[in-house]
């Protein structure tokens, strides 16, 4: 997305923790880019804005042996594999 618009973002810290990273934005230590599914319906002291243009990425799925899965992740394989 930001080699698209020729932008090449400052990066100073890396969080993992959604928690974690709206608690730095809230505390006016940076801003983030999360996806929107990821978030909660708000947080206290952050403020949501799309990114215009829209931006989709793809998601990859793989596992090591179909047979050993689970039967949750089995389900989860068969749906994904066929759509």
């Amino acid at each position: 997305m930001f080699a698209m618009a020729g932008i090449q973002p400052r990066v100073t810290h890396e969080l993992q923790q959604i928690i974690s990273i709206l608690e730095f934005v809230a505390l006016g230590h940076g801003v983030t880019i999360v996806a929107s599914l990821a978030l909660p319906d708000q947080h206290e002291g952050v403020v949501y804005r799309r990114i215009t243009p829209r931006f989709s990425r793809r998601v990859g799925l793989a596992c090591l042996n179909e047979r050993r899965l689970s039967p949750g992740a089995a389900a989860l394989w068969a749906q994904a594999r066929s759509t």
